[in-house]
């Protein structure tokens, strides 16, 4: 193995999941080969290639609902893709060696990335330089960006619908949601306003994508009804749209009560509002925001961390759009009831579900740590049936991808 190899799969950590199902389909067919002349079509888009396979195969659809992480799986549990901002380059691992495939340069400061449901493409965020790679050919050692597509500046989430024919773009700094047509090329644009981030689309199994919605966090808290300064003076927000990007309304995080913590602060009836959102998945029948809970009025004269900061998932339900607070949780309690060694969560980054169960997996960027929680209990709880609570990574857990029965944690550091 090269030293480039080594490096990288020091990047991404596998964890054997308990309690987990399994069991993916086939690949679909390799790809059919790439020209070679690039040219600039008019749609704001670079075409470095003709990829035959584009419009000709059946509709395949995805396994899951669409979302996004610096870390990604192919539904065929062939290949794992990871998005190297710092190199800008994102690099292919063959799913069975756990070795690299290959490594691709695409934009700057790549950040997350997505699998099309036909297991060949690969779309990458490009934060730095406001656009989208279409990388092809991504389970061969031949894998190669066929086309870049201008979007809005910062794009930092996406999310595929079923079939893969549109990807939603945040454009965290531009106040907008991107909806590319993977088919067509074309690229529309629908203000948003804020700072949308992460990106999550329905999937109703079926080959039809106008009937999903599209939700899309917005990444910094709203003023609320309190007084500004005060533990529930805010309140999070997540924008919903059908497919064609038209607005269905909005979605309201209200603040969390801090409790488990310490007797002080339960005494102090403290509050946490979501602030920072920085993932969201879908599992079931509901939409899972994580959040990082402020808490800014001073506690006992001062400050103390066990008031001041809590990691939070926000729970909402997909039939009325309202939040869900008997799933919501402050996984600064979840984990203050664990048996020791556990780390805090303070900064939930990325969230995913094992398919087909109530057992989510959170990446936190500053503990170095994925925590397990088991929504199918009543209140949901941390950890796992082994005992242990919490699973380490190395530094800086910047994205989450399950497959079967193994996580794989990107670390930036």
């Amino acid at each position: 193995m090269t030293r480039a190899t080594l490096k990288s799969l020091a990047c991404s950590l596998a964890f054997l999941l308990p309690a987990c199902g399994g069991g993916n389909g086939p690949p679909p067919d390799p790809d059919m080969g790439l020209g070679d002349q690039g040219v600039v079509d008019d749609m704001g888009t670079t075409d470095l290639g003709n990829d035959d396979d584009a419009g000709m195969t059946p509709v395949t659809v995805a396994q899951r609902p669409g979302r996004s992480a610096s870390i990604a799986v192919d539904d065929g549990a062939t290949t794992i893709a990871v998005a190297n901002r710092g190199t800008d380059d994102v690099t292919f691992f063959d799913m069975s060696t756990r070795t690299e495939r290959a490594r691709v340069a695409v934009g700057d400061e790549p950040n997350a990335l997505v699998f099309h449901p036909d297991g060949n493409r690969v779309f990458v965020l490009n934060a730095a330089d406001g656009t989208v790679s279409e990388i092809t050919g991504a389970r061969t050692a031949g894998a190669r960006v066929v086309r870049t597509h201008d979007v809005g500046p910062e794009p930092m989430g996406a999310a595929l619908s079923p079939t893969g024919r549109f990807l939603y773009v945040s454009s965290w700094t531009g106040g907008a949601l991107h909806i590319l047509d993977t088919t067509t090329r074309d690229v529309t644009s629908v203000d948003l306003g804020g700072a949308p981030y992460a990106v999550c689309v329905t999937n109703d199994g079926d080959q039809e994508d106008v009937d999903e919605t599209v939700y899309v966090t917005d990444f910094y808290s709203q003023p609320g009804t309190g007084r500004e300064g005060t533990d529930g003076s805010r309140t999070g927000r997540v924008f919903r749209l059908d497919a064609d990007g038209n607005s269905l309304g909005e979605v309201t995080l209200s603040p969390v009560a801090v409790t488990g913590v310490l007797p002080a602060v339960d005494a102090a009836n403290t509050q946490a509002f979501p602030n920072q959102l920085y993932a969201c998945a879908i599992s079931g029948q509901h939409l899972y925001v994580t959040a990082v809970g402020a808490s800014p009025a001073a506690f006992e004269g001062g400050t103390d961390f066990h008031q001041n900061v809590h990691g939070l998932v926000h729970a909402v339900s997909l039939s009325t759009n309202t939040e869900v607070t008997s799933r919501t949780i402050n996984l600064s309690e979840l984990v203050t009831a664990l048996a020791a060694p556990k780390r805090f969560a303070p900064v939930p980054v990325s969230i995913e579900f094992v398919a087909g169960t109530e057992f989510a997996y959170i990446a936190s960027m500053t503990s170095d740590a994925v925590i397990r929680v088991d929504y199918g209990q009543s209140p949901p709880r941390a950890g796992s049936p082994s005992g242990a609570t919490f699973l380490p990574t190395a530094q800086m857990p910047t994205g989450i991808a399950i497959s079967g029965a193994t996580a794989f944690v990107y670390n930036e550091v």
